[in-house]
């Protein structure tokens, strides 16, 4: 599948995608997808999936991160980032869809240090393994091409088929330091061990306060443990 074959290919360079970065090669992506003419939709999608590729192989740069996980992070973040980029300036590209991260965390604002993230990742993979329920944290910084908070959460659980193959299902916690918002969505299944009266006293026991103090970390580190308790 051509999605699969571009997130495979753009792991492989390792880089750290700076904001002119994704802007100008979103520009180079745009220009080169306007000249094609093509009928079907899938097919034009597929081409444009092809010239987004060979443009950032063709670039960017090699570049040495701290570890497996953080080179993931960096993948997620400079993708995310270029497909969001390629919406807001190219209305010829077809590709509108943000394709699932490598990383159960990702952290636009850097709000997380390598080891805190490593923590985070390390305590949601043993959640997985322990509670068979998979979950995803995602900090962003703009709700683009969203305008409501919820709909994004429930957009993102939905598109990233979080939880499909685990037997408790899924959870996405999204949240945003600069618009001051978190949400915790589940998936029907979860809603089963985790309910949305339950989800609201976290935010409000556990999140508010860590976060009111500026503990990022441990407020979403608490999150997941007690998320873990209660599966």
């Amino acid at each position: 599948m051509k999605q699969l074959v571009l997130l495979l290919g753009l792991l492989s360079i390792s880089f750290l995608g700076e904001a002119q970065d994704f802007k100008k090669y979103a520009s180079l992506i745009c220009d080169s997808i306007r000249t094609l003419k093509i009928s079907d939709s899938d097919s034009l999608t597929d081409k444009q999936l092809d010239i987004q590729f060979k443009i950032i192989e063709d670039s960017l740069p090699q570049t040495i991160v701290n570890g497996q996980t953080e080179i993931k992070h960096r993948f997620d973040i400079f993708n995310y980032k270029l497909i969001r980029e390629l919406i807001k300036i190219c209305p010829d590209y077809k590709n509108r869809f943000f394709p699932r991260p490598l990383s159960s965390v990702v952290d636009f604002d850097s709000i997380f240090s390598y080891s805190q993230k490593d923590s985070l990742n390390e305590l949601i993979s043993n959640i997985k393994i322990t509670k068979k329920i998979q979950i995803q944290v995602l900090e962003i910084d703009d709700l683009f091409p969203f305008d409501n908070f919820d709909n994004y959460s429930f957009k993102m659980l939905k598109d990233w088929h979080i939880g499909n193959n685990f037997s408790k299902g899924g959870v996405i916690v999204i949240f945003s330091k600069a618009l001051r918002k978190i949400r915790i969505s589940t998936t029907n299944v979860a809603q089963n061990y985790l309910t949305d009266s339950e989800c609201q006293n976290i935010i409000d026991n556990i999140i508010v306060p860590n976060f009111n103090a500026g503990q990022y970390f441990q407020g979403i580190y608490n999150l997941l443990k007690e998320i873990e308790m209660k599966i």
